[in-house]
């Protein structure tokens, strides 16, 4: 886990990005909580409660780290770019053996194979980090 100490208001503020929304009177309404309840989560007289973050790290799929400590994840934390190219290459091969891509694109041009590998990769890696600019 992260060793930085929890700042709710800032937790308060990530839930509202994710949820859209602009006052903390929308939060309230949405998650049925009284909305002096969210003004005290932001000043730290009261603790956000657990079901409350479950809930909206459940609801909008996004790491606990993240609506904790506003720590992003990458998809490349687990596996490397090695392994993600690798994987697009057996991917594009599969592909030209069923026929989906032309074998003579893909068999006999290794560097265009790799090269379109890194590509993808990387494409990947942008499209997980937009995506986690908007969580």
């Amino acid at each position: 886990m992260h060793n930085s100490k929890l700042n709710q208001s800032d937790i308060i503020d990530r839930i509202k990005v994710l949820y859209n929304f602009r006052f903390s009177r929308e939060m309230a309404k949405y998650f049925d909580i009284p909305e002096e309840s969210i003004s005290r989560f932001k000043n730290g007289s009261k603790q956000i409660s657990l079901e409350l973050i479950d809930h909206v790290k459940n609801e909008k799929s996004v790491s606990l780290e993240w609506l904790l400590y506003g720590v992003r994840p990458t998809i490349f934390d687990e596996v490397t770019k090695e392994d993600i190219e690798l994987g697009v290459i057996s991917g594009i091969l599969k592909a030209a053996r069923f026929s989906l891509l032309p074998k003579s694109l893909v068999m006999h041009d290794e560097e265009l194979l790799e090269g379109s590998a890194k590509l993808i990769a990387e494409c990947i890696e942008l499209r997980v980090n937009q995506k986690e600019e908007v969580a």
